[in-house]
């Protein structure tokens, strides 16, 4: 039987608006301003500007001031519709949700706070990104777990003060840990009593592994976000509040033995994390930003950095006796010198082979799928190094396997800025998202937000 022509377009409409209004969350954050053209940003039901500092919004003492930037300044790179909403919190900002969970007095003052901050800067929601309630935080070998078992009985109660604070007319959504071990403040007990209280759930869904690992496997393959997801919904929280995550970067991590390792998971690493929880920084992540893949160029009017940063984005270099980072600090030891070290920008780093980013590039060129677990590796035998990541067919493979399947909420990324390399990473989870990606796009196109 042929349908009518109206009719199919009426039907194609209606099909389409269900797509468009499934949630689609892409954070901003203060190191990435760097802004996709106007029709990349088509289907965003959700920008995050990223972060406002977790003590800001204590009441004694107040906290450091924080520049936080009017909601107006987001509304206008959104379509006419999408809701701006203002993160709090992030990796290793913990310390003022620990205080403002404590009490009672103390919750509903920072509820408070917020939510005469929210209203007076226009926002329309609030994500509350306090990664690791319970513990196991960047600080969890100074500060032991057991200090912090309070937190998974207040947690509830401190998001239902900033729920009951900020009213219905706003949006209240956390950001959660994808590995189990983290999920302390996730138990089938506390997860429907979450759910009940937050409009939206973002889960991590990446950095499966991390330097706390000391054997290889998928940062973020099919198989372990499908895990994470799941671990999710048996704990009580509804699919339709879950957003599975997408991050523009590759993560690398520095093998024990690279000649051994003929499997991606399973083989053995450096230290990644010194015995007191800091980094060893055998290993990180490169974003998919279109100055990753071209040939390093170091300005020539560099001066001796005068606060110790360096590096690229810079036009500082460190003294004669110190070698700048993979983060861009000044510093002797192998965490400045060793991988990652940016050469050029101060003493002559250890590893004189290739630069990270010409590893990055080769990793991209000649990376492996493996199909057991779902996911894009890369093996670098003769630099000793590991590379995990998402492919543009990998973020369009999650989608249908775990977004459609498991009928989540939607998803949303980490971070915009991340990905300037013609956007193929945004146009790929834009183009899941609406189903059909858009064309006519040009080469790097910069935008960039003050």
């Amino acid at each position: 039987m042929r349908i009518p022509t109206l009719v199919a377009a009426l039907i194609a409409l209606v099909a389409f608006a269900t797509m468009a209004t499934a949630r689609y969350a892409v954070y901003l954050d203060d190191g990435h301003r760097n802004l996709p053209p106007p029709g990349m940003m088509t289907g965003v039901t959700h920008i995050i500007n990223a972060f406002a500092s977790s003590s800001h919004f204590l009441a004694a003492p107040f906290g450091t001031a924080f520049p936080i930037s009017h909601a107006d300044v987001f509304r206008r790179m959104v379509p006419a519709g999408a809701k701006v909403c203002l993160a709090i919190g992030g990796w290793g900002d913990t310390d003022g949700f620990g205080q403002g969970c404590a009490t009672q007095w103390y919750r509903n003052s920072y509820a408070q706070k917020l939510a005469q901050t929210l209203n007076e800067l226009d926002y329309d929601c609030v994500d509350i990104d306090w990664e690791f309630p319970g513990g196991n935080g960047p600080d969890y070998k100074t500060i032991p777990n057991q200090s912090k078992e309070f937190e998974i009985e207040c947690y509830p109660l401190f998001l239902r003060a900033i729920k009951d604070a900020i009213g219905d007319k706003l949006e209240l959504s956390i950001a959660v840990p994808g590995r189990e071990q983290n999920m302390m403040a996730y138990t089938a007990e506390t997860g429907p009593v979450l759910d009940s209280i937050v409009d939206a759930v973002h889960v991590m869904t990446y950095d499966l592994m991390n330097r706390r690992d000391n054997c290889t496997k998928h940062t973020q393959s099919l198989v372990g976000v499908t895990e994470a997801i799941e671990l999710y919904i048996s704990r009580g929280f509804h699919p339709s509040k879950l957003n599975l995550g997408y991050v523009f970067y590759a993560s690398w991590f520095t093998l024990q033995n690279a000649t051994a390792c003929v499997t991606p998971t399973g083989c053995r690493t450096e230290l990644l994390e010194y015995p007191n929880g800091t980094d060893t920084l055998r290993s990180g992540a490169v974003t998919f930003e279109f100055e990753h893949y071209q040939p390093l160029i170091i300005p020539s009017n560099l001066t001796i950095s005068v606060d110790g940063r360096c590096g690229s984005g810079t036009f500082a270099r460190c003294n004669a006796t110190e070698c700048c980072s993979q983060y861009g600090s000044c510093g002797s030891t192998y965490e400045y010198c060793g991988t990652g070290c940016q050469n050029g920008y101060g003493m002559n780093c250890t590893d004189t082979g290739p630069t990270i980013n010409e590893k990055f590039v080769q990793a991209m060129k000649n990376g492996e799928y493996d199909a057991n677990e779902g996911a894009h590796y890369y093996i670098d035998h003769q630099e000793s190094l590991f590379w995990s990541w998402d492919t543009e067919e990998d973020i369009q493979k999650k989608y249908d396997a775990v977004v459609k399947n498991l009928t989540l909420g939607g998803v949303f990324v980490w971070s915009l800025g991340e990905d300037t390399d013609y956007f193929k990473h945004l146009r790929a989870v834009q183009a899941a998202v609406l189903s059909d990606a858009p064309q006519g796009y040009g080469p790097y196109h910069n935008t960039t937000v003050a």
